[in-house]
């Protein structure tokens, strides 16, 4: 990102998380966009690169669920690449360099990495720009799946590409399906005028020479400042590049080019669309492709006082879609001060999110998911918007990634690496889990779950927890692969723990997504009752057994006799649900189960 792009820090409130939801068949008091504790305990962690400023700036998510954060780390005087790789506990993979993190020199100034993706051998592209003391180029960076550099790759491991005689900097990049990468960013061209600029690389690291005859791209977009932000790959190859010119104002700006890097003209007549949002400046970061190949670009627009959220979609000829909030854009204020969207991506129920970070005294990762005609989803935290507060210090969201029912948001913390991880209601895979219970039998536990039909399946993996935070595989069933009909499944854990035990699926496509289930729980302790929840104390979800066959009333109070949460549940012999506490004030609290044939107060406490 070029130096004199700066973007404001911020704050916003902190949003308190409760509501009570129905997931699959069971009862399940939880909500998409509240933090997801079974990562890093809490659903954030922050990480140190070096002893300097480190800044995560680009999210990937392996096959195996593994994250993948790139960024930069400063090692006193100037930065270097940075990369760190999560398992998806929240922990470093100690199976990635040692100890999760990688960091690599390219030139002998600043090098700083944009953008990060991964092949399917598993090899991690990373992609930025070098400064060689006299301007910035192109860097691209390929590492093997231990983080070592892949001496395949250009011989060393690492490409570095000039455009111009001045600087030139990858924003963002992405591999097409025969492995060759295509970065955008920007050019100077002169003092005071960059244009878009595109390059393709083949596997080895050479230019393709078959994309403009040298493997580069240069397009003027308009008079002064151009810049691409972000691409994306239609399905038939063509590419859309996006971000904003500066002509008076900036404005979002996008072009699509055919395979061979010419521009598309079926696209607005000559390739390039610019739309003005507000009356002031205006930027787009990210872009995301429906699967109807209509365009969503997110970014921000400011009303000459504050920024807010910013998003248009397009129609594929280029012109803006009028049945997206009634003419193709939309603004969304997160508060009184400056709002930025950095990064969008789109569920498989077509809702859109956009992440950035929003300012009021301090820096706050954002989240805000729109319904497919733009209109805020209220089924996402009440309100279609979910803030996050790291630290004291500054907390800037800049990458998005959605994962199975995850929502990835990296960034920087208190000069760390910083990733958040949100549930999510829209689940990855063409699958339908109409049911999962644990239950005691003797000294065994006997899970069954049932599928109403499934998609290119291929396992279910079966994991016990002894805490609801860290869970170990015990097995794992073969799904049935494709199936229209209801399947039954069945796995005994023949050792499972005494006191409470934590079980959860992960189902695992046949391309290596995955989600998870709900979790259960079963209590081996030999006192039993009608009502059961662990852990007590609490700090963010009670799990809770409830033993029972009518409609119950579930009720917390706290000490004084205020109701906190009701809702009805329907008992079915051993029954397990959750309940979200994480927004409750610390102290005593008394969960009431009462129905026709029974009536149990537990009491807990809160941290």
């Amino acid at each position: 990102m070029p130096d004199y792009l700066i973007i404001k820090t911020m704050l916003m409130k902190k949003v308190y998380l409760f509501i009570f939801s129905a997931l699959f068949s069971y009862v399940s008091f939880s909500q998409a966009g509240i933090l997801d504790p079974t990562f890093s305990s809490d659903g954030k962690v922050t990480t140190p690169i070096g002893a300097g400023i480190d800044e995560g700036r680009a999210i990937a998510v392996q096959s195996d669920g593994k994250i993948l954060v790139a960024g930069y780390t400063v090692n006193g005087s100037y930065a270097d690449f940075a990369l760190a790789r999560y398992n998806t506990d929240g922990t470093l993979d100690a199976t990635f360099d040692g100890d999760g993190k990688v960091t690599t020199v390219i030139g002998i100034f600043d090098d700083i990495a944009y953008s990060v993706a991964v092949q399917n051998d598993g090899k991690i592209v990373v992609a930025g720009y070098s400064n060689n003391g006299r301007d910035r180029d192109f860097a691209l960076v390929r590492y093997n799946t231990n983080g070592t550099l892949d001496a395949t790759f250009d011989g060393d491991g690492i490409v570095t590409t000039a455009f111009g005689t001045f600087h030139d900097e990858i924003s963002s990049m992405v591999l097409q399906s025969d492995g060759k990468i295509v970065v955008v960013g920007y050019s100077f061209i002169a003092f005071g005028n960059t244009d878009f600029v595109l390059a393709r690389f083949n596997t080895n690291g050479t230019l393709d020479a078959t994309f403009d005859g040298d493997g580069k791209v240069t397009t003027a977009i308009g008079p002064s400042f151009d810049i691409a932000l972000d691409v994306a790959l239609q399905n038939d190859g063509k590419i859309i590049a996006s971000g904003y010119r500066l002509q008076d104002n900036r404005d979002f700006a996008i072009a699509r080019y055919n395979t061979n890097g010419s521009l598309d003209v079926t696209f607005d007549g000559d390739g390039i669309v610019t739309t003005t949002i507000g009356a002031f400046d205006d930027q787009a970061w990210s872009v995301a492709l429906q699967n109807d190949g209509k365009i969503i670009v997110a970014g921000w627009s400011s009303n000459g006082s504050n920024t807010d959220f910013a998003l248009a979609r397009y129609n594929t000829n280029g012109t803006l879609d009028e049945t997206f909030d009634g003419d193709g854009k939309v603004t969304t204020s997160l508060g009184a001060s400056d709002d930025f969207a950095l990064s969008v991506d789109l569920q498989n129920d077509g809702k859109i999110i956009a992440a950035g970070y929003s300012f009021q005294s301090t820096n706050d990762f954002t989240l805000v998911r729109y319904n497919i005609n733009g209109t805020l989803d209220a089924t996402f935290d009440g309100d279609g918007k979910v803030i996050t507060d790291f630290a004291i210090s500054d907390d800037q969201g800049w990458a998005m990634k959605l994962s199975g029912s995850r929502i990835y948001l990296a960034g920087i913390s208190n000069n760390d690496f910083a990733v958040a991880a949100y549930t999510n209601d829209a689940l990855a895979l063409p699958l339908s889990l109409t049911s999962f219970t644990a239950v005691r039998q003797n000294k065994f536990v006997q899970l069954n779950w049932e599928t109403a039909s499934e998609q290119n399946t291929a396992s279910f993996e079966i994991e016990r927890s002894a805490d609801a935070r860290s869970f170990t595989k015990l097995g794992s069933v073969k799904s049935s692969g494709n199936s229209s009909s209801a399947k039954n499944y069945v796995f005994t854990d023949a050792q499972p723990v005494t006191g409470a035990n934590f079980y959860r699926l992960k189902m695992v496509d046949i391309d290596g997504s995955f989600t998870y289930s709900k979790v259960v729980v079963v209590n081996m302790n030999s006192i039993t009752k009608g009502l059961q929840i662990f852990p007590n104390p609490v700090k963010d979800v009670l799990y809770v057994q409830a033993t029972g066959s009518e409609t119950a009333i579930v009720q917390i109070t706290d000490a004084a006799g205020r109701i906190m949460k009701q809702q009805k549940i329907q008992l079915n012999g051993s029954t397990s649900f959750s309940v979200e506490v994480q927004s409750f004030p610390a102290g005593k609290y008394y969960m009431l189960l009462q129905g026709n044939q029974i009536k149990e107060v537990q009491q807990f406490v809160k941290q």
